[in-house]
């Protein structure tokens, strides 16, 4: 009984040590190196009464610990092979990063958006039809400190399509970067209502965004609101610089606001003499628009060029050149 039970023990080691030439894996390796180890003591324990094997045993237990060594180096030199193989195939260095795509118009800004109503809204301003076109009227620097207005930066009137015989006005207030309100706030319904909701801005915020500070960001448009401080050092050089923007606008026109249309008068052939050659890069003053292509006017005494629609709209309001103030407009 107890030869059986030796005999046991000695085949069961042989079954191990067949296995442990065969693998190829460490974890199982070290498992049957600890189940060897266990092993050995109950043999050591029953050697008395199995004299006869003892031999054979120790010839076996010395080739296992031989065997089983070989097949661990074995093992960890292949294993450090594949790890060394690996580390070559890394870069030393981190890859170069993917080129930011910046957009260079109102199109293919669009194109980078995935709020569908921002689309919509960038989208009516590329489409320059005449009821969603946009003029700028003036611009008034803040000077309120208190509560309510020291985060204000300035506020921008718009016009925009006529409407029942009225032109639409809107004002949209610029707040400064430190203002956790976003960047601008507009009086048109349609920021009212969606801007919160939809996570937009209005038609007319990306007007002064894209159109007037040619600022074609998608992380503003992406739910952002917020220009950077560069983008608002940018906004209020071009104001600063704008024509039609500057500090001494001259006093609008009295009246009821209705528009009315007003005959051509014989005088107004002056105006449309080009005195001064255009290229892609003039913007009109009042739509921010190309002058390139299309009905102009110009100013007989600085002899700058404006659209003529947005002429006509500006002095629905002024009566002065948009550029120079001249009061020579007043015979157009």
């Amino acid at each position: 009984m107890e030869q059986d039970r030796v005999l046991n023990l000695v085949h069961e080691v042989h079954e191990l040590t067949e296995t442990l030439k065969r693998t190829s894996d460490l974890h199982e390796a070290e498992m049957i190196r600890e189940t060897l180890t266990t092993l050995w003591p109950a043999v050591q324990r029953d050697y008395e009464t199995a004299e006869q094997l003892a031999d054979s045993w120790r010839g076996l237990h010395t080739n296992m610990h031989l065997l089983m060594n070989q097949q661990l180096s074995l093992l960890l030199t292949q294993a450090a092979h594949r790890d060394q193989q690996r580390r070559a195939s890394i870069p030393s260095t981190p890859p170069a990063p993917m080129p930011i795509t910046t957009p260079t118009n109102i199109r293919a800004l669009a194109g980078l958006l995935s709020n569908q109503h921002q689309i919509a809204a960038l989208m009516k301003l590329d489409a320059r039809r005449e009821e969603d076109m946009i003029y700028l009227n003036q611009y008034v620097a803040n000077t309120d400190t208190s509560a309510r207005m020291r985060d204000v930066e300035g506020t921008f009137s718009v016009f925009g399509s006529i409407r029942h015989g009225q032109r639409d006005a809107y004002n949209i207030k610029w707040y400064k970067p430190a203002a956790s309100k976003g960047s601008f706030w507009c009086s048109c319904p349609d920021h009212k209502f969606n801007s919160g909701k939809k996570n937009m801005v209005c038609k007319h915020i990306c007007f002064l965004v894209c159109r007037v500070g040619k600022i074609l960001d998608p992380a503003f448009f992406n739910g952002g609101k917020q220009l950077t401080d560069a983008q608002h050092q940018m906004l209020k050089d071009i104001v600063a610089s704008s024509a039609a923007l500057s500090q001494f606008p001259t006093p609008p026109r009295t009246g009821t606001g209705s528009v009315v249309s007003r005959p051509p008068s014989a005088a107004s052939a002056e105006f449309r003499v080009c005195r001064k050659s255009l290229d892609a890069e003039d913007s009109c003053p009042i739509c921010y628009d190309t002058m390139v292509d299309t009905a102009c006017l110009n100013c007989p005494t600085c002899s700058n060029n404006i659209h003529e629609d947005c002429m006509k709209v500006w002095l629905e309001n002024h009566d002065t050149c948009v550029f120079c103030r001249s009061t020579v407009w007043r015979r157009f």
